[in-house]
C-alpha cells in the first residue's frame, strides 16, 4: 500500500511540469506582440492538453486520497487486531496460569 501511495505522489509529481509548460505556452501565445490574438488549432490543443493534464492530475488525486484512506484504515485495524490479540493472550495467561490452583481444588466428581 505504501509503494502504490509513492507511485500515486511520483506520478502526480510528474504531471506538474507538463502543466507548467502548457501554462507557460499560453500565457506567451496571449501575450504576442503586434500580432492579433487568434483562436487557431494550436491554441486549441493548448487549451485541450491544459485540461487534459489538470483532468489525469485530479484522477491521480483521487485515487491517492482513497489509497491513503484505505492505508489508515488498515493501520486502524492492525492497531484494533493487536489489541485484541493482547487482551486475549493476558487472558488465556490469567486463565491458564492464575486459575490453575483453583481448578486443581475442584472437585468435578458431583456435577
Amino acid at each position: 500500500m505504501d509503494n502504490n501511495i509513492a507511485k500515486l505522489k511520483k506520478a502526480i509529481e510528474d504531471k506538474i511540469i507538463p502543466l507548467k509548460v502548457a501554462h507557460t505556452r499560453l500565457a506567451h501565445r496571449s501575450q504576442r506582440p503586434n500580432m492579433e490574438l487568434t483562436l487557431d488549432n494550436a491554441q486549441h490543443q493548448l487549451v485541450k492538453e491544459v485540461q487534459a493534464i489538470e483532468s489525469a492530475i485530479k484522477a491521480l488525486q483521487t485515487q491517492l486520497k482513497i489509497s491513503e484512506d484505505s492505508l489508515k484504515g488498515l493501520t486502524r485495524r492492525q492497531l484494533e487486531l493487536q489489541e485484541d490479540i493482547r487482551i486475549k493472550t493476558l487472558s488465556l495467561h490469567i486463565d491458564g496460569e492464575l486459575c490453575r490452583d483453583l481448578r486443581a481444588t475442584i472437585d468435578y466428581s458431583h456435577y
